[in-house]
């Protein structure tokens, strides 16, 4: 499978601190800006070059869109309505024929290959009423990560599979149309040629053409996080044990995110 060819930058909670820049290899964009963020992601549209942020914050939903002769982000479009926090799903998905990024905050789907993936999507050129930034929640079949990979598939986490459909949420015809797991998944990241599931005690990566298992990390000793996977994956562990001692930080050599 070939990289997607728009880039994502993602980030999580903490206080938001200034706009940065879209090439930034050492913060996020909202690195300087004295605000509490719940989530934000940014991506650049390979149909039309342009770069849009999107950031949650506790009482709306900023889009803003990088202005080169000014290097920085100008607001376009400011949401308002409560989030959930933690912030859940907010996955931008980019489409042909269309200006802005469209928003998912949610997937479900039954049990079983070949079942349709139904997107919860905002679309944001037509403007949000505040009930819509609410993310379904509690839904049966719900996922827990969602991941654009290329112009035309998806990759959906399930607890324990990863779907890979179309932008209509349908089984592609070139990829395995499900990944399954043995374990309970916490964080999918997505290589060239396969994807890795992460679990507290470990890694499995499986192939996107054949489902069959590609490598594999099992410490039961160890309780893993996944930190960070935007270009390369940093990796916490701390003991099984005693969870409250000082944790180790590993960046995974060979294994570059396509996403």
């Amino acid at each position: 499978m070939k990289p997607h060819s728009s880039e994502k930058e993602t980030g999580s909670e903490g206080p938001l601190e200034g706009w940065g820049t879209p090439s930034d290899q050492d913060k996020g964009p909202l690195d300087d800006c004295p605000l509490l963020l719940l989530s934000w992601r940014q991506v650049r549209n390979p149909y039309t070059g342009a770069t849009f942020l999107l950031a949650a914050l506790p009482a709306s939903l900023l889009l803003l869109q990088w202005y080169e002769p000014l290097q920085k982000f100008l607001l376009l479009k400011n949401f308002s309505s409560p989030l959930p926090s933690p912030a859940g799903m907010l996955e931008p998905l980019v489409l042909d024929g269309k200006e802005l990024p469209q928003v998912c905050v949610g997937a479900e789907g039954p049990e079983g290959p070949g079942c349709r993936v139904l997107f919860h999507v905002l679309p944001l050129e037509a403007g949000l009423t505040p009930d819509i930034l609410i993310p379904p929640e509690g839904i049966p079949g719900s996922a827990q990560q969602v991941i654009q990979v290329d112009r035309d598939t998806v990759l959906v986490s399930f607890e324990r599979c990863v779907r890979i459909v179309n932008m209509q949420g349908e089984p592609t015809a070139t990829l395995a149309p499900e990944l399954t797991f043995d374990f309970p998944i916490e964080t999918v990241v997505c290589l060239q040629d396969s994807v890795l599931a992460f679990w507290s005690h470990g890694m499995q990566g499986r192939s996107l053409d054949t489902n069959e298992v590609t490598q594999e990390i099992t410490d039961e000793t160890r309780i893993f996080r996944v930190l960070g996977a935007h270009r390369d994956i940093i990796l916490e562990s701390i003991p099984t044990d005693n969870p409250g001692a000082h944790s180790n930080l590993y960046i995974l050599t060979g294994h570059r995110s396509t996403y």
